[in-house]
C-alpha cells in the first residue's frame, strides 16, 4: 500500500473535472456538523466517512437520498447493519435529514467490512490499554495504545485517498448528467484527525478545500497525541498523562452532562492545561492506595476548576476562563 507522506496516486494526478471539499466534522453530537449541511448544498456526490460498512449501508444512504427512506427509519436500519463502531445517533440522524430527498449520489472509499484494517480498528477500539499500580508503566501503555491507533488511521487514510479517484469514476460512469458536467463537486465529510487526506490531495495537484465545524476547532490531548503519531513525532509523558486523565476521567464525567463535544473539549483542555505531570502522577498514586478521589476534588478546588453538576456549569466555568 502507497505511503501517504510520500507516494502519489497516479490516479489522482490525472486531470480531471472534479474538485474535492473536505469537511471535518466531531462525532459527537448534532451541533458538531451544522455546516455540513450548506456544504452538501453544492455538492454534486456526498462520500462520508464510514469504517467497516457494508452493503446495508449503502442501500440506506442511497434510500435516504433517493427519498425513498426517511431518516428515522433509516437511522435504525443503519444500525441494525451496524454494530461494531458507530457515529452517534445524534449526529448520523442530523446527516440523514441533510440528505433526505436530496437525490445526490453516495459512495464510500472509506475501509469496508471485513478487510484487515477494519478488523484492526475495531479490535483496538474495543481493547483499550490496560491500567496498573505503576504510573509510568500505565502512561507507557497508553502511549502503546494510542500509537497503535494512529498506525491503522495511517493505513487506513491510505487505502480512502487510493480509492478516492476511482470510485468518484464509477460515480461518474453511473450519472451520465454528472460525467458532461463542466466541474464535479465531491464532498468528503471525515473526523477532525483525518487532516492529512487534505495534505495528500493538495499535494496530488487536486483542486480541494477544507472547512472544520467549530472554529478554531480544539483537538483532545488524546487526538493531539495520535496526531502527533502519524506525523512522525513523538509524545512525552506529560501530553500522555493528560490524554490519560481526559481518556479515563473527565470524558465520561462529562457526557452525562451533555453531548456538546465541542464544549467538553474546551473544558478538558482548559482543565486539564492547569495540571503538571507531578500532580496527575500523585493524583493516580492516591486513587491506587485509596481508591478515592478526594486529592483530584482538592486539586479542582484549589485550580478553581468548577466540577459540573449541570451543563450550565460547564458554561459557566467557560465563560470564566474566557474573561480571565
Amino acid at each position: 500500500m502507497p505511503d501517504l507522506e510520500r507516494a502519489k496516486n497516479p490516479e489522482l494526478e490525472k486531470e480531471a473535472p472534479v474538485s474535492f471539499e473536505i469537511f471535518y466534522g466531531a462525532h459527537g453530537s448534532a451541533k458538531d456538523i451544522e455546516g455540513l449541511s450548506a456544504r452538501l448544498t453544492d455538492a454534486d456526490i456526498f462520500i462520508p466517512e464510514l469504517l467497516a460498512w457494508t452493503p446495508i449501508h449503502r442501500s440506506v444512504y442511497r434510500g435516504i437520498s433517493a427519498g425513498i427512506l426517511t431518516p428515522k427509519v433509516a437511522v435504525q436500519r443503519f444500525a441494525a447493519g451496524r454494530d461494531q463502531f458507530t457515529l452517534s445517533t445524534d449526529v448520523v440522524l442530523k446527516m440523514f435529514e441533510m440528505i433526505y430527498n436530496t437525490h445526490k449520489p453516495i459512495a464510500f472509499t472509506d475501509v469496508p467490512y471485513g478487510h484487515p484494517i477494519a478488523r484492526r480498528q475495531i479490535q483496538l477500539n474495543y481493547s483499550g490499554f490496560p491500567i496498573n499500580r505503576n504510573f509510568y508503566q500505565t502512561l507507557q501503555n497508553a502511549k502503546n495504545h494510542i500509537r497503535d491507533q494512529a498506525a491503522v488511521d495511517l493505513e487506513r487514510e491510505n487505502y480512502i485517498v487510493s480509492h478516492l479517484q476511482p470510485t468518484v469514476d464509477q460515480v461518474l460512469d453511473e450519472n451520465p448528467l454528472l460525467k458532461n458536467k463542466q466541474n464535479v463537486r465531491a464532498l468528503l465529510f471525515h473526523g477532525t484527525a483525518h487532516t492529512r487526506i487534505h495534505h495528500a490531495l493538495k499535494r496530488s495537484g487536486s483542486e480541494v478545500e477544507a472547512h472544520f465545524c467549530h472554529k478554531p476547532y480544539v483537538y483532545p490531548f488524546s487526538a493531539e497525541a495520535e496526531r502527533r503519531y502519524m506525523f512522525g513525532k513523538e509524545v512525552d509523558d506529560e501530553l500522555a498523562a493528560r490524554s490519560f486523565m481526559e481518556l479515563t476521567v473527565f470524558f465520561p464525567g462529562l457526557q452525562k452532562f451533555t453531548r456538546d463535544f465541542s464544549k467538553i473539549q474546551k473544558y478538558v483542555r482548559i482543565a486539564l492545561s492547569k495540571f503538571t505531570l507531578h500532580e496527575i502522577e500523585a493524583n493516580f498514586n492516591f486513587q491506587m492506595k485509596y481508591g478515592s478521589q478526594d486529592l483530584f476534588l482538592s486539586q479542582l478546588a484549589e485550580k478553581r476548576i468548577i466540577v459540573p453538576q449541570l451543563e450550565d456549569d460547564i458554561d459557566q466555568f467557560l465563560e470564566l476562563s474566557e474573561d480571565a
